[in-house]
């Protein structure tokens, strides 16, 4: 599958999981917040410390970190976006969700694996 493919999957899946947010689960919401990177910022991330590889799938369009709102209030736990994570993982096999990451979970990080 030729990566421009890889990209429309993506999205198409993106666009599932925000709508199951944002109409089947009361209270929660979601934005968008980062997706397709430069190379120059997300060696400014990894040099923050916000990123630990400068191999990440935003490079290529196949990432994006989801903002996710209870009540209106926004969570940074990881635990938060588990519910969010294994419908991920449900909604096609090659999607990885972050917060299974071994030592730097990132729980609002949700990609689709390049093949």
């Amino acid at each position: 599958m030729k990566l421009s493919e890889q990209r429309c999957q993506f999205t198409k899946n993106l666009a599932k999981l925000i709508t199951f947010i944002n109409f089947n689960l009361p209270g929660y919401s979601a934005a968008i917040d980062s997706a397709k990177r430069t190379i120059l910022e997300q060696t400014m991330l990894v040099q923050s410390g916000a990123s630990k590889t400068m191999n990440s799938a935003h490079l290529e369009g196949l990432a994006a970190d989801v903002l996710l709102y209870i009540d209106g209030v926004y969570q940074r736990q990881t635990e938060s976006y588990k519910i969010l994570g294994d419908y991920w993982k449900e909604i096609d096999s090659n999607n990885v969700w972050g917060g299974d990451f071994e030592g730097f979970p990132d729980g609002n990080h949700f990609e689709y694996l390049k093949e």
